[in-house]
């Protein structure tokens, strides 16, 4: 049986610097997921926002799937073409964040009490990741 070991998502902890520190002193991880990047209005994403997953500076033999977090199609569109532009094919939405902060605005575990947004948000990234 195969299995994965994945490095869960957790803001504030494992982010670039905690990725670096484990891969250069442990081993035994197939992946991990970057904590979340919220989606951003206007038409592009600024650099300083993805330097957390910039390719060039990830650990070397730790696939990184970046994560986003938002309740808009049209901005995680955006995101996603930032994300594609830096050689992602593969993305996590963030539908479970249940901190009450997030999920009021409908972000996390709220978008899943808006199907029809949850559903035009996973249609959004289907198109946009799927070439």
């Amino acid at each position: 049986m195969n299995s994965t070991i994945s490095l869960a998502p957790l803001r504030g902890v494992t982010g670039l610097r905690f990725r670096q520190a484990f891969q250069a002193h442990h081993s035994g991880l197939d992946l991990a997921v970057a904590p979340f990047i919220a989606t951003v209005q206007g038409d592009r994403v600024k650099p300083e926002i993805l330097r957390g997953i910039d390719p060039t500076v990830q650990p070397e033999g730790l696939p990184l799937i970046p994560q986003v977090i938002g309740k808009d199609p049209r901005q995680l569109r955006v995101m996603l073409q930032a994300m594609k532009a830096l050689g992602y094919q593969q993305v996590d939405l963030n539908a479970g964040c249940p901190w009450p902060f997030v999920a009021k605005k409908g972000r996390g575990a709220g978008l899943l009490r808006d199907e029809t947004m949850h559903a035009a948000m996973l249609e959004a990234g289907c198109e946009e990741l799927v070439e």
